[in-house]
């Protein structure tokens, strides 16, 4: 009688635990389970809330632990599943989800979240789906999770659908706006994505007042912001965005930490700055405990870029540790292949064979993701002076067939090798490939054919230009472009043809046009500076402007009656009444060679008076100057070469 009573009491004070809440409160209920389960071990109660207490305590490794030890530990599946995926093992997870019953809209949800973290989009959305039809789950958080998974999977079509029916969460939600402003994102519309992400902040700002909250909730709005600042080249707003998220309040999602650090080397690049600092936030943000939380594909970018700074620091040793296990993990990344590629082109730069077998591998394995494998053989080829085989390999590209970018390309390569007549056939495939278009851009397609034609009359293939010159005059007649062309091409082979086009379009004018008035018109003047000429205006001749004169600037104390010095535009020190001055602290010193003592002048001794030789005479620089003495320095003979080998390395002599 004592434990019923002992267990009852037991319970009501569990029972004031469980409605009181907190974290002393919760681990009191579970202290107060482990004493009702001491008197009554199965008790199913007891064990299903201290198996509660313990997730809401997040104590997940202890609640997997103790869910293992129960006997019925199968009536605790959900609660297993959900231990293995908190901590990150959701395959584990996701094996136990798929035994159980998917009728239950919390086995749907749960599943749908490991889903999301297995980089498994489409079965998400799916499931987040029927959560939303048939069970009713309408609550924000679950249609906020519901847009994510369609972001994060490319499914562009179904988001913006799945926005359009969800527009009042935008009133409700700054989640679900910033959700919005990703699928924006994904969808290439920068501008909306920025009004939505400033919205989202807004409504964060007014729904948290909490500081330490708030700046957590705002950090990964503000990296996605400064993302779309990069690619809108707002390089400086997007840096002063980074350097907030990384020096203000760290957030507790690092995997915020780890894009934004990622991103801000991204975004500096170009001039390659401080590759010491970019490394050490690249090797931050590839750690081990933040690897865990990124996506697929946030590790393989940043992974990426670890190697890339490490190839630019001419760290190859470092730089194929990161590789190595990037390409186990990712095989058919065509970057890691362009990075390999460089490595070994570095190593041996005047043979580029192993990086050309290296693409070429690449290329034929993965030819569904070689475009810029095979843009990259082909510079590597070009740069060998291998023009054909470059042409071969741009030709075999099939994802650039007649863009814009590749016609320019081969076509100047034909031309530079003489192969005109294949540099045509690529115009003319161009040109048809335009005009079978259903929806053609009519200027795209107009200027390819004048270019075409252009290219052929300057190679003197004028049948084959006025066939072009002909397509543009179907559908512009009156063309001022392809006319004159036309007309030149028929006069070379079919000059009554050429007749039949000479025409010139009739000018809209009623009233006469005077010849000489036209003659005598001044030209016009063209720049910043010159007045529009009112076309109204019958006057024919401009009224120059008179130029102010400026006045001539004159000396101070000019006098206009002594005249000029006539040597005033020779330099000083090359006039003849120029004399040199002696420094008052050279005045009485001797010169001479070093280590040799001079005697003292002797008073009333005058130097001047010395008369010198007749070799100083000739040697006298100039007949003004007063004359040395012999005491003065003799000029320095230049060093004969020495025959001594014995040189001490280093030294360079006098």
């Amino acid at each position: 009688m004592s434990k019923e009573v002992d267990v009852e009491t037991l319970f009501k004070d569990l029972d004031d635990f469980i409605q009181k809440g907190g974290e002393n409160a919760l681990q009191s209920a579970i202290n107060t389970c482990d004493k009702i389960l001491k008197i009554a071990p199965e008790d199913g109660d007891a064990i299903t809330c201290k198996v509660v207490a313990l997730l809401q305590l997040s104590k997940y490794e202890e609640a997997l632990k103790y869910i293992n030890t129960l006997k019925g530990s199968s009536n605790f599946d959900l609660e297993r599943a959900y231990c293995l995926y908190r901590l990150r093992d959701f395959q584990k997870s996701l094996d136990i989800l798929k035994k159980l019953d998917h009728s239950l809209p919390q086995v749907l949800e749960l599943e749908a979240q490991v889903y999301y973290r297995l980089d498994d989009y489409k079965k998400s959305s799916d499931n987040y789906k029927v959560l939303i039809d048939k069970h009713n789950q309408s609550s924000f958080e679950v249609k906020t999770n519901a847009c994510a998974a369609l972001v994060s999977g490319g499914l562009v079509k179904e988001g913006r659908d799945f926005i359009s029916e969800n527009k009042i969460l935008f009133s409700e939600s700054f989640e679900f706006v910033y959700n919005a402003a990703c699928l924006a994102i994904e969808d290439g519309d920068y501008n909306t994505a920025e009004k939505h992400l400033k919205t989202a902040e807004a409504m964060c700002r007014e729904a948290i007042t909490d500081e330490d909250e708030l700046q957590e909730e705002l950090a990964p709005i503000n990296t996605q912001l400064a993302y779309v600042y990069q690619v809108q080249n707002k390089t400086q707003q997007a840096i002063e965005l980074y350097n907030t998220v990384l020096k203000g309040a760290k957030p507790s999602d690092e995997s915020v930490l780890a894009v934004a650090s990622n991103n801000l080397v991204a975004v500096k690049a170009e001039p390659v700055h401080d590759l010491f600092d970019a490394a050490k936030k690249l090797k931050n943000a590839s750690s081990a405990t933040i690897d865990q939380i990124l996506s697929t594909n946030q590790k393989k970018i940043i992974g990426f870029n670890s190697c890339l700074v490490q190839l630019h620091m001419n760290k190859g040793d470092e730089c194929s540790k990161l590789l190595a296990p990037l390409q186990k993990q990712y095989p058919d990344s065509d970057r890691l292949a362009l990075i390999s590629s460089a490595l070994l082109h570095k190593k041996d730069k005047k043979n580029a064979t192993a990086s050309e077998e290296l693409l070429k591998t690449f290329a034929a394995q993965h030819p569904e993701n070689s475009t810029r494998v095979q843009l990259s053989l082909a510079q590597l080829r070009l740069s060998k002076g291998e023009v054909q085989e470059a042409i071969s390999t741009l030709q075999s590209i099939n994802s650039l067939k007649n863009k814009p970018g590749m016609v320019a390309t081969l076509v100047t390569l034909y031309e530079q090798t003489n192969q005109i007549d294949a540099a045509m056939k690529v115009f003319d495939d161009y040109c048809d490939d335009l005009a079978s278009q259903k929806n053609k851009d009519e200027d795209a397609y107009l200027r390819a054919l004048k270019e075409n034609a252009n290219f052929k009359l300057k190679h003197r293939k004028h049948r084959e230009a006025a066939a072009m010159f002909e397509r543009v005059i179907k559908i512009n007649a009156n063309d001022l472009e392809a006319l004159p062309g036309l007309i030149i091409s028929y006069s070379q082979f079919d000059p009554k043809l050429a007749e039949k086009y000479d025409r010139i379009p009739k000018l809209d004018s009623d009233k006469e046009v005077d010849a000489e008035a036209l003659e005598n018109l001044a030209a016009p003047k063209i720049g910043s500076s010159a007045k529009e000429v009112d076309k109204t205006s019958e006057k024919t001749d401009r009224v120059k402007k008179s130029k102010k004169k400026k006045k001539k600037k004159l000396p101070k104390n000019y006098n206009p009656s002594i005249p000029p010095d006539p040597e005033r535009w020779v330099p000083l020190k090359q006039r003849t009444a120029f004399k040199k001055r002696t420094s008052r602290k050279s005045k009485g010193l001797e010169k001479g060679a070093q280590g040799v003592s001079t005697a003292e002048k002797k008073p009333g001794y005058d130097r001047t008076t010395i008369k010198p030789s007749k070799q100083e005479e000739v040697a006298s620089p100039k007949p003004s100057t007063p004359t040395t003495s012999a005491t003065s320095t003799p000029k320095e003979q230049p060093k004969q070469a020495s025959n001594n080998n014995n040189k001490k390395k280093g030294r360079k002599g006098k």
